[in-house]
């Protein structure tokens, strides 16, 4: 029921999501922020459990709590679990205008501090 939720909450937000009911395939993870009241959800990502292609499936962040960086954290995560696990993966597509953003965004601010860092131990040497 608590999934199944979930897939209501991100429905709302993203235009193109469709309820999956076989949820028992997938694998949930929900981030939610510490406050003094207790816990809140800020947004979750999931993905299928026995797809080898795909990190991640469906990304959502409540858009009270976009822009405080959560997707890309939720993003890095998802890559984290995929080097865990031992596989290689890209989210599922077709990405939603904002996931794309978000995406796109990431893999910017990846690839200009991987340059920076790089540029900085050569002029080291």
């Amino acid at each position: 029921m608590y999934t199944e939720n979930l897939c209501y909450i991100a429905k709302c937000f993203l235009d193109h999501k469709f309820i999956e009911f076989e949820l028992p395939h997938f694998y949930f993870y929900v981030l939610c922020e510490r406050r003094a009241d207790g816990f809140y959800m800020c947004g979750y990502f999931s993905k299928e459990k026995d797809n080898l292609l795909h990190n991640l499936s469906c990304i959502m962040v409540l858009p009270s709590c976009q822009g405080g960086g959560y997707g890309k954290f939720i993003v890095d995560f998802s890559y984290s679990l995929s080097l865990i696990e031992g596989r290689q993966g890209t989210p599922e597509t077709p990405l939603s205008d904002l996931g794309h953003r978000l995406y796109v965004s990431y893999w910017t601010n990846r690839v200009l501090n991987f340059l920076l860092t790089n540029n900085q131990k050569n002029l080291a040497i």
